[in-house]
C-alpha cells in the first residue's frame, strides 16, 4: 500500500473533524472535547467525543442532523447530566448533550487530575457493562463533589 494514501486518509479526516468543530462554532454551538483524546489515551482507533450544553430550543438537534448525526438509543454516557448521545459514522465522533456543562467540564478536569478513571481499567477484561457501571460512578462522583 502506498503510505500516502494512509497519509491522505488521516489527513483527510482530521479536516473534515475540523470542518465540523469550526462548523458549529460559526453556527453559535461550543463543543467541549471529552473522552480518550481529552484524557490522553486515545490509540489511532479512537473516536471523537464532545459535550455540548443542552439549551431549550433544542436547536442543536437540527444542527447534528444536518451534519450527519443520529440521536444513540439509551446514550452510552448515562451519567447525572447527560440527557442524550448523538453518533456520527461518517466522522466518527459523538457528541453528548450535557444539562450542565460548566459543571461538567469541572467534573472532567478533577477525574483528569486525580486519573481517577483508572479504576474502570481493572473492569475491561471482565465486561464492558463493569466497565460502564463504574465510569457512570466515578462521573457521577466528581459532578457531585464538584456541585458542592
Amino acid at each position: 500500500m502506498n503510505p500516502m494514501v494512509h497519509f491522505d486518509n488521516v489527513h483527510q479526516g482530521l479536516i473534515t473533524m475540523r470542518l465540523f468543530v469550526d462548523t458549529a462554532q460559526k453556527r453559535g454551538f461550543d463543543l467541549y472535547l471529552t473522552g480518550s483524546r481529552f484524557f490522553g489515551t486515545a490509540t489511532k482507533e479512537s473516536d471523537w467525543d464532545f459535550m455540548l450544553q443542552d439549551e431549550e430550543n433544542l436547536t442543536h438537534e437540527t444542527f447534528l442532523s444536518e451534519m450527519g448525526f443520529k440521536p444513540e438509543d439509551g446514550g452510552r454516557y448515562p451519567d447525572l447530566l447527560t440527557t442524550e448521545v448523538w453518533w456520527c459514522d461518517e466522522l466518527r465522533a459523538h457528541v453528548q448533550i450535557v444539562k450542565d456543562v460548566r459543571v461538567k467540564l469541572l467534573a472532567q478536569e478533577a477525574i483528569k487530575r486525580t486519573n481517577a478513571l483508572a479504576i474502570t481499567e481493572s473492569y475491561t477484561t471482565r465486561d464492558s457493562f463493569g466497565q460502564r457501571t463504574m465510569r457512570r460512578l466515578v462521573w457521577d462522583l466528581a459532578i457531585e463533589a464538584v456541585r458542592g
